[in-house]
């Protein structure tokens, strides 16, 4: 809860600056990098809670155009935790 909380925050940053067409209404690749504090948890679960926090925050209009995931990791950073998102046209 907490995460998704930041996440939206995060998100709804970037819509107020205004400085890309969002949401998203083609189909899309999502290169995600999690940089997790410690090593645990699996990566669907980690692209389903992403995929839903960016149609709720209006990044995408429907997490099903999220087509694929390439260039995804499952990374570790204990000292700064962060998710890196890259959306792509496909």
């Amino acid at each position: 809860m907490e995460w998704n909380r930041q996440a939206m925050v995060h998100c709804l940053l970037v819509r107020a600056c205004g400085r890309s067409n969002l949401p998203v209404r083609t189909e899309v690749n999502c290169c995600a990098l999690f940089y997790r504090e410690a090593l645990t948890g699996d990566a669907v679960g980690y692209y389903q809670a992403l995929a839903d926090t960016l149609e709720k925050a209006g990044m995408v209009e429907n997490d099903r155009l999220i087509v694929s995931w390439d260039g995804s990791r499952m990374l570790k950073d204990a000292k700064n935790p962060r998710v890196e998102v890259t959306l792509e046209s496909v």
